[in-house]
């Protein structure tokens, strides 16, 4: 424990008269005397606790683990932060691609209306091709709206997160390398989670503050040390120097309980915490295995929608060299193209999901940090 020290000083000043009876001569008479003294002075003491039950020690260690478990709560806030930036953006860039596509289908629904029109006049195809164009270039419009309305949503979601709106963003962004395995994952989030950092750190500092209160039933210490200097303390003193050292011990003996509360207090307190312990164990655990399998998940996603891509172009494509030797009608061609855009539409949602779940896997894990996107994301370290 550190030593306390205190100072003061002093100063008085005393007008004092004193009536006395005093016998001369026989008689009594009455006298006067007066007294004018300057008294000043000054005192400095100190004492230096040698032992205090381990108190000190384990209060010191319980407020460093209170900070520590600030650190982790923001850490905590800077994660999430981060990982709702990450969605808004991935957010932002699938709409993109969806418009664009939806865009793209537009113009190819109208040209075909046209087709079918200019086909029409010449008798190769009926007025029912020509209202099936016009039909399904009106629901592509609604789509376009559609698309262009969340484009708008996701991009007003990322300036309010970020601060400013989107102008240029990559539309393939490199991602931070994953875990090779969900048993790495775990491994990783039960070092580094910013919760269960939290809640360790917060049953560290009950389980001191336990040590602490039982602490006041063990006695105390110090070396005591004080220094006083008084000028004309009396009317017989001119001046008085003192010098006292010594040792002093304190034992408590009886405080009406109230140690024992403060144990039974501190007791409860801690096993609250070892509680929250097992559930943030639990959560971390749970955070991870649903981000780890939604992955998965978008990543497999991602291998389907590209295969079905590519098969509905090359069906597009088969289906219009057919239409144009009549062995297929505007209908066929007009599935074609809708089949074409929903697995446009299905590729930039897997690729978004993988991108989110990529970036909530390395929140669960504790690792998500302002560098997570160059792939070199460390978890938030203040010590």
């Amino acid at each position: 424990a550190l030593p306390q020290v205190q100072g003061s000083a002093n100063y008085t000043k005393l007008d004092q008269t004193q009536s006395f009876n005093q016998t001369v001569f026989g008689q009594t008479v009455v006298a006067q005397r007066d007294f004018n003294l300057d008294s000043r002075g000054a005192q400095i003491v100190g004492e230096q606790p040698i032992f205090t039950g381990l108190r000190n020690f384990n209060a010191i260690r319980a407020a460093k683990a209170r900070v520590k478990a600030g650190d982790a709560q923001l850490a905590f806030v800077e994660q999430d932060v981060l990982q709702r930036a990450a969605q808004s953006y991935f957010d932002v860039v699938r709409d993109m691609e969806v418009y664009e596509a939806t865009k793209n289908n537009v113009d190819v629904l109208l040209r075909q209306k046209r087709e079918a029109e200019l086909r029409f006049e010449v008798g190769e195809v009926t007025k029912t091709d020509v209202a099936q164009a016009d039909a399904r270039l009106a629901q592509s419009r609604a789509q376009l709206t559609t698309s262009q309305a969340r484009l708008a949503v996701s991009r007003a979601s990322f300036a309010e997160i970020i601060g400013q709106t989107p102008e240029t963003l990559e539309t393939d962004p490199a991602l931070p390398p994953a875990p090779a395995s969900l048993a790495d994952a775990q491994a990783i989030a039960s070092q580094g989670s910013p919760a269960l950092v939290r809640a360790r750190m917060a049953e560290e500092a009950s389980r001191r503050n336990v040590a602490v209160a039982k602490g006041a039933f063990s006695p105390t210490v110090s070396l005591t040390a004080s220094y006083q200097y008084s000028e004309e303390p009396n009317s017989f003193i001119n001046n008085d120097e003192q010098f006292a050292y010594g040792v002093r011990a304190t034992v408590p003996i009886f405080l009406g309980g109230l140690n024992i509360s403060r144990v039974r207090e501190a007791n409860a307190l801690h096993d609250a915490d070892r509680r929250r312990i097992e559930e943030a164990e639990r959560r971390a655990t749970a955070a991870v295995t649903a981000a780890w399998e939604q992955l998965a998940a978008a990543r497999a996603n991602i291998v389907s929608a590209t295969s079905q891509v590519e098969a509905n172009l090359l069906a597009l494509t088969g289906v219009r060299r057919e239409a144009q030797l009549g062995t297929r009608t505007t209908l066929d061609v007009l599935d074609a193209e809708q089949e074409y855009l929903n697995a446009q539409v299905s590729l930039a949602n897997a690729e978004r999901d993988a991108r989110s779940a990529t970036f909530q896997l390395l929140a669960a894990m504790g690792v998500l940090g302002p560098d997570a996107g160059d792939g070199t994301g460390e978890a938030v370290n203040r010590e």
